[in-house]
């Protein structure tokens, strides 16, 4: 679980610099607003990852709902 944590972690934090730099407007090479909404959509798939190893660790079998930002809900995978 440790690696998934750090990995999210890393993206996280590369994510909120790469915002931050953007708000400044002194983005480094490549540094777009599209450029961070597809971090962020990567991050959520890390987050899921994450969340899959948790609950193995812990020994829970059933997914609960998860509201997404659509306001529907679906189960945590």
């Amino acid at each position: 679980m440790a690696a998934s944590a750090s990995e999210v972690n890393k993206a996280l934090s590369g994510l909120y610099g790469h915002v931050r730099r953007l708000e400044r407007d002194e983005p480094e090479p490549g540094e777009t607003r599209e450029a961070a909404l597809r971090a962020q959509a990567e991050i959520w798939d890390l987050l899921r990852d994450m969340r899959t190893v948790m609950r193995r660790d812990l020994g829970v079998t059933s997914a609960p709902l998860l509201a997404q930002p659509s306001g529907r809900t679906r189960a945590v995978r």
